[in-house]
């Protein structure tokens, strides 16, 4: 093409995976003609479900047109890195100048370039001018340099603490932040921040810190690095920290302050919560008053910690399994990098009590949990469906992202309500539907870090009603799954016990309810119970698939044929009246078989009396009241 030479490409990619980039799908149409002293390239990519350097993008639409380097870049992305984010950028490209216009919203804030952002050659980096950003009701101005010498200056103003989600993805933190940061290498390290921050609060997905207001001022010189920070809660000073670093490596900055020996100072007096919170642990809450001293050295990544903490009439609490101690005591001492605790006692609900000690350690730069409890009569589960008051030892372990509940467990007195347990849940969960998004833009919201069960149970006297049956049982279950989808195994075997049926009460005479580990519970009843009233006699069995099967007496079948007639059948008003099969007075009905009457009723997951097959009956004759419908086989 008139000396020229044109390269196209056209790629489909479907399930892509590199070592640093996954795409599941995506199309890269583009076109490259080589000219004597010209270079042309023209070309697009669409994209979806893309995954690089610990972002995902649900979304990439970008096309550009550039000769010698030089044109126009158009890209509109949509993703997240620990906030849901979307952007729409236009870039202006030179050799050695990048102008970007934009817009977009970060968990649908506004995110807006209040001017252009203006990148220019610089040795062997690129220099951003100073540039206006608002995100939110916040405003920021930025400006700074990469390369060998790099350089960051940012000035805050109201700035919501949410937009640092998208470099650091699961922080969580909102608050507002004002103030400055400046920071540059020319030959060693030089920088100062000076931050006042407002609310400061971690909101996860069940709990929510109390916030406070804190002020920070840190500055690093060459090889040494320190920084003071205040708390402060209605007006008081809660906490003071003060920490040294030095000496400091020339590598990445956050790299060298982890392991760079320091000296450090903590005192808090104030709400237990406000701190608990801020550690991510979400599926028990800590609240009431606490006292904290330490002294550290070492390195963050491997501190020496002396001091102790003290609380009393404190309370833990569990919005997942209803548990509530109160009352609680704790005494801790720091011991190198371990918080030992030497007392954790607290009471429950019933004259219940929890005691125990362990261990936290810090290493590594996460608190990994060693705890052992002894329960005696402690009421550990109180949720609307399931309760359980035990007795025994528990252990709780975890690496400080989520973790193990275990035990063997004497089971004192419980209750476990029949077709309810589909009702209780610790977060609810919304069944949300995607309208007008591919299914690859679909981005899954973080969940729970999971905590395991694993206990043995047995023993004790559980009150087991729902679906009629009013009884008292005794128990030998093995509880796996996590803290909010609890999973049992075993059986439960009737001690004494009640059912109510068809307006009758009988008498459990043998019972069996086995659970096979699904969740929510749906445990196989195997239960049978007989009724003797003024001389009618029958049984009832309820087995597998919560069906119900009565046996009757040849008198209580001569019953049912005097009790419905067709006026009372009208009066009731069922949908199938009058039934064919029972009454006896109708023209079409014919006499009963001296075979048994046998019934059949669903009761699974709760629902309302449910009948296949012709014919049914009313258990009353109150006129004017719709019931429930029943099948009769002769």
């Amino acid at each position: 093409m008139n000396g020229a030479q044109r390269i196209e490409a056209h790629l489909n990619a479907t399930d892509v995976h590199f070592p640093m980039l996954a795409v599941k799908s995506g199309r890269i149409d583009g076109s490259m003609i080589l000219q004597d002293g010209r270079t042309t390239i023209d070309g697009s990519v669409n994209a979806h479900g893309l995954q690089m350097s610990g972002m995902t993008l649900a979304s990439l639409k970008a096309n550009a047109k550039l000769v010698n380097g030089s044109g126009q870049i158009q890209a509109v992305l949509a993703g997240r890195r620990g906030a849901a984010f979307e952007f729409n950028a236009l870039a202006d490209v030179s050799p050695d100048r990048i102008e970007v216009t934009g817009k977009g919203s970060v968990e649908h804030q506004p995110l807006v370039l209040n001017q252009a952002a203006v990148l220019t050659r610089a040795g062997d980096g690129w220099q951003l001018a100073p540039t206006s950003i608002t995100f939110s009701s916040g405003r920021a101005v930025v400006a700074g340099r990469s390369g060998s010498l790099p350089e960051v200056h940012v000035q805050l103003q109201s700035m919501p603490l949410e937009v640092l989600d998208l470099g650091w993805p699961d922080l969580d933190l909102s608050g507002i932040a004002s103030g400055r940061l400046d920071y540059a290498w020319k030959g060693n390290r030089n920088g100062r921040v000076d931050l006042k921050i407002r609310g400061l609060s971690r909101s996860g997905l069940v709990l929510a810190s109390k916030p406070i207001d804190v002020g920070v001022a840190a500055i690093i010189t060459g090889d040494k690095a320190a920084m003071r920070a205040v708390a402060v809660s209605g007006g008081e000073t809660i906490g003071r920290a003060q920490v040294r670093f030095a000496p400091i490596g020339g590598g990445d900055l956050v790299t060298e302050l982890l392991n760079a020996p320091l000296l450090a100072q903590l005192r808090y007096a104030g709400p237990t919560d406000t701190l608990w919170r801020l550690s991510g642990i979400e599926i028990f809450d800590l609240t009431g008053p606490i006292s904290i001293g330490a002294d550290i050295g070492g390195k963050l990544v491997d501190p020496t910690i002396r001091g102790s903490v003290h609380t009393t009439n404190g309370r833990v609490e569990s919005a997942v399994t209803g548990t509530l101690v109160e009352q609680l005591q704790v005494d801790g001492q720091f011991i190198g990098s371990r918080l030992v605790f030497k007392r954790l006692a607290g009471t429950t609900k019933g004259n219940g009590s929890v005691e125990g000690t362990g261990t936290v350690d810090f290493s590594g730069g996460m608190a990994a949990l060693n705890l052992s409890f002894n329960a005696s009569h402690a009421l550990l589960l109180d949720r609307d469906d399931i309760a359980a008051r035990v007795t025994g030892p528990i252990q709780v372990r975890s690496d400080g992202q989520g973790g193990t509940i275990s035990g063997k467990l004497h089971l004192d007195n419980g209750r476990f309500t029949l077709g309810q347990a589909s009702a209780a849940a610790a977060v609810p969960q919304l069944q949300v539907r995607h309208i007008g998004l591919d299914q690859d833009e679909v981005i899954e919201i973080a969940a729970l870090h999971p905590w395991r069960l694993d206990f043995d149970v047995s023993g004790g006297e559980v009150k087991v009603r729902g679906l009629g049956i009013d009884s008292i049982w005794s128990t030998n279950l093995h509880v796996t799954g996590t803290a909010d989808a609890p999973r049992m195994t075993g059986q439960a075997n009737l001690v004494r016990g009640e059912y109510d049926f068809a307006g009758r009460t009988f008498r459990l005479d043998r019972g069996i309810i086995r659970f096979r580990g699904e969740y929510p519970p749906d445990p196989i009843l195997d239960i049978r119970a007989q009724a003797n009233v003024q001389g009618l006699d029958a049984t009832v069995v309820v087995g597998a698939a919560g069906c119900s099967r009565i046996s009757a007496s040849q008198a209580f079948r001569r019953f049912l044929r005097m009790s419905f007639s067709p006026a009372s059948c009208s009066a009731l008003r069922l949908p199938t009246c009058p039934p064919p099969r029972l009454c006896s007075s109708h023209p079409r009905s014919p006499p009963f078989s001296p075979a048994a009457v046998d019934w059949t009723r669903s009761t699974a997951c709760g629902r309302p009396w449910a009948w296949t097959g012709s014919g049914s009956f009313p258990p009353t004759s109150q006129p004017g009241r719709r019931l429930p419908s029943r099948r009769v086989s002769s």
